[in-house]
């Protein structure tokens, strides 16, 4: 019996996995993703086809080996043995002698590679440093014959013709696995020579054939061990799935888009409406790239999902993917479009995402047929079905995935360990890169250079943005994408500006203090009724107008929000403030919302009025994107305050963003034509991701030394850091965590500076513990923190503010 898992009592044979892997992969390529791939690069769909299913046949050759085995057999890991480079030999030995199919000239060498990465990125060091390099492969004699039965089972299926050839494992038996770690590095030098002389867009069709074959692989592997994890009985489990495998099946590992999704997304428009001209424009256009220009409120997001549904019939796609600026806004929109499409096809990465998947499963988990469940579930399962919906997620294999800007940049340059995979899966799908902003210069000239791998590859893409300056498409080289506007929507004018003149809040030596007209205005509209935003460019700032109106409104119609708190503080805000705001407005009570950027993009959330400092007039437009959200008259107040200290952004943007803006009732056409006058210098920045992605052809840099966590950039940091963080836990809290609390939940960004100041003034605010039973170490913060108003940020050293998300 020739084994390929283990699970304390439970074993799945080789062929029983190989099997349930053929039957995923096989099944995977009768969707319509794949034969748009095929399409768009030019490749016969039956000859990919084979290819696809003989890497799946030989990935998990290495574990027919006596090394393997023997470790599975202790029930212990077989670290010190990669499996998958023992296998490159075999696969080397059956293409020389049946002269198998293969996407690079006769040799299998994008595909060995597929099988070499598909536990680990393909990276310039892989299998270069092996614990044990002399180590022999010893193949199993049942082997050959395990290989053999699965062809032939199969053949009919994947249109594979001819005999299976024979398999002589006894001079391969002999070699030891550094000898074939040296053939990777001879594969690695022979790749650099053959891409030295391509294009980026040569390299870039290039990169995508391989991606595309190992995401295939990958996600059969994956789905097939999944199988195994849910389906698999006691002792000696043989295949677990059917093969073929009907659509049916495939759906509980990997969900399609629903038939009926036209249907559900008609459902979302109110009752008696029809969709907006714009949005009929985009359903109808043609384009495989283009624009949208639409104020908020005016149903972009509909629009580009049934721009998304046309291009998914005319180019075979299997999924959207959706990026968005920040968490926050990500959080949101996954929420939204869950309601829409079903929860189980929507997913959600960014750098807190699998909290966001647990507290979703444990609300799943407590609601039994019949209401709450009894008994609290199990924290164990919780967190396993958690990392589960994070890891499909971050490769981007949903139907519809929601993920931020920087997620979808990283997966291009081995930003994290499944970056090819998630790479792969993108060939398959859709992008729509939501509000787009011209003043981060670093962010947008990254965005610049991903559309133009995009476009390379082939890959459907939109942009949309309320204002989309003009200098912005002239930067980001898309002049000659087409762009379809709101025109109806530009001219209406939903709110009132005024202006005033002196700041909301201004900086006395190095002390806030609010503007107390200002304060007795919010008290003022309080007493009438409206709900109200403040939204302030920094986080001290956002605390200081906070505590001041605080002392005269009731906790439970005052809240602050910014991005300094601990997650799970901060996700329970979001919650409370959308919750409260989703009333209707005859329904609704007063309301007072501080806040920072966070709530500019993609919240569908509105107040009567907002008074909000100056900021670049994108974001502006974002801002009063929040006020009277979808009206048509000027019902909405606007109120803009200048600033003593332009922090964190541009001056003279800023500056010129306050002289452009004009008093009383003001439309979005006009904040698009004062916008092409702010951004009148826009040149684009330089971005990495040109050369990173060069390097990343096929192997290139660990991941290791692309970023430090999901959060920070090492070599490639994809946006502007106006101030670096770290993340903490508070010591309140950390000394309050119950046995299944989860740290992470409670981790909270601060400036790093705040290290280097406890440290030179021996302030000791900062410690490391460990938590049983992983005692992995985390370190803890001794300043004063409050769900109220996160940490103090009023320190006497260094207050020049925190630029939030």
């Amino acid at each position: 019996m020739v084994l390929a898992k283990r699970d304390g009592e439970r074993w799945q044979t080789l062929y029983g996995h190989i099997r349930d892997s053929l039957a995923i992969a096989e099944a995977l390529t009768r969707r319509p993703g794949f034969t748009g791939f095929c399409r768009r690069h030019g490749l016969d769909a039956d000859h990919l086809r084979q290819i696809i299913g003989l890497v799946v046949l030989f990935h998990d050759a290495g574990k027919g080996t006596a090394p393997f085995q023997e470790a599975l057999e202790a029930n212990r890991a077989a670290w010190s043995f990669p499996h998958a480079l023992a296998a490159l030999p075999l696969m080397d030995m059956a293409w020389r002698a049946r002269r198998f199919p293969a996407l690079e000239g006769n040799r299998p060498i994008l595909e060995a590679l597929a099988v070499a990465a598909h536990h680990t990125e393909l990276h310039r060091d892989l299998y270069q440093n092996l614990p044990d390099p002399h180590k022999r492969l010893v193949f199993l004699p049942e082997l050959p014959e395990i290989l053999r039965q699965l062809y032939e089972e199969t053949a009919p299926i994947w249109g594979w013709t001819g005999a299976f050839p024979a398999l002589p494992l006894d001079e391969l038996s002999r070699r030891t696995l550094g000898e074939f770690s040296k053939g990777l590095l001879g594969i690695r030098d022979w790749i650099v020579q053959q891409v030295a002389e391509m294009s980026l867009e040569e390299r870039a069709r290039f990169r995508a054939r391989y991606v595309a074959l190992l995401a295939y692989l990958k996600a059969a592997d994956k789905a097939a061990s999944r199988a195994f994890a849910e389906r698999a009985r006691p002792g000696e489990n043989g295949p677990l799935l059917p093969f073929p495998l009907p659509e049916t099946e495939l759906e509980s590992f990997l969900p399609d888009w629903p038939p009926d999704a036209g249907e559900r997304l008609r459902e979302a428009l109110p009752p008696g409406k029809d969709w907006f001209d714009y949005q009929k424009e985009l359903r109808e256009a043609l384009f495989r790239w283009g624009m949208v220009r639409a104020p908020c409120g005016r149903g972009k997001t509909e629009a580009a999902l049934l721009w998304f549904l046309r291009r998914r019939e005319l180019d075979g796609l299997d999924r959207l993917i959706w990026t968005l600026p920040t968490q926050v806004t990500s959080n949101a929109m996954r929420e939204r479009l869950a309601r829409m499409f079903g929860e189980e096809r929507v997913g959600l990465y960014h750098g807190r995402s699998s909290l966001e998947h647990r507290e979703r499963i444990r609300a799943r988990l407590q609601q039994g047929p019949e209401g709450p469940a009894p008994l609290d579930p199990d924290p164990a399962l919780e967190l396993e079905w958690a990392r589960e919906a994070n890891f499909w997620s971050e490769v981007l294999a949903y139907p519809l995935v929601v993920t931020t800007a920087d997620h979808l940049l990283y997966s291009f340059v081995h930003g994290f360990p499944q970056a090819d995979f998630a790479l792969g899966m993108l060939q398959g799908a859709a992008v729509v890169f939501d509000e787009v902003h011209a003043y981060d210069d670093q962010m947008q000239a990254e965005l610049r250079e991903a559309m133009a791998l995009l476009r390379a590859m082939g890959i459907p893409h939109l942009v949309m943005s309320a204002t989309l300056p003009d200098p912005l498409i002239r930067a980001g080289r898309l002049e000659d994408y087409p762009l379809i506007e709101d025109t109806a929507g530009m001219i209406r004018r939903p709110f009132q500006v005024l202006k005033r003149e002196q700041p909301l809040i201004r900086n006395e030596n190095a002390r806030l203090i609010a503007n107390e007209e200002g304060i007795e205005e919010v008290l003022d509209g309080y007493r009438n009724g409206a709900v109200q935003f403040l939204i302030v460019n920094t986080v001290r700032k956002a605390q200081t107008l906070y505590r001041r109106l605080r002392a005269f409104l009731p906790p439970e119609d005052c809240l602050c929000l910014h991005s300094r708190f601990a997650y799970a503080h901060r996700r329970a805000k979001e919650r409370r403030v959308i919750e409260r705001l989703k009333r209707s407005k005859a329904a609704r009570e007063p309301f007072v919302l501080v806040a920072t950027q966070v709530i500019e993009v993609s919240l569908d959330i509105s107040a009567d009025r907002i008074l909000s400092e100056i900021a670049p007039l994108d974001a502006l437009a974002q801002r009063g994107g929040r006020v009277n959200r979808g009206g048509d008259l000027p019902h909405g107040l606007f109120i803009v305050f200048p600033v003593d200290d332009p922090w964190p952004y541009d001056e003279g943007r800023l500056s010129r963003s306050w002289e452009l803006l004009s008093e009383g009732p003001v439309s979005y056409a006009d904040l698009h034509r004062w916008a092409n006058r702010v951004y009148a210098d826009l040149e684009g920045g330089m971005a990495q991701l040109p050369e990173l992605f060069r390097e990343c052809t096929l192997f290139g840099p660990d991941p290791a030394e692309i970023r430090f966590d999901e959060e920070h950039g090492r070599r490639y940091q994809p946006r502007r850091i106006e101030q670096p963080t770290i993340d903490v836990i508070p010591h309140d809290l950390w000394t309050q965590l119950e046995p299944g609390d989860s740290p992470l939940e409670f981790l909270t960004p601060v400036p790093l500076w705040w290290l280097a100041h406890s440290q030179r003034h021996g302030l000791d605010w900062f410690y490391l513990a460990e938590r049983p039973p992983s005692h992995r170490a985390w370190l803890i913060c001794r300043r004063p923190y409050s769900e109220e108003i996160g940490f103090e940020e009023d320190i006497e050293a260094g207050t020049s503010g925190v630029i939030v998300e």
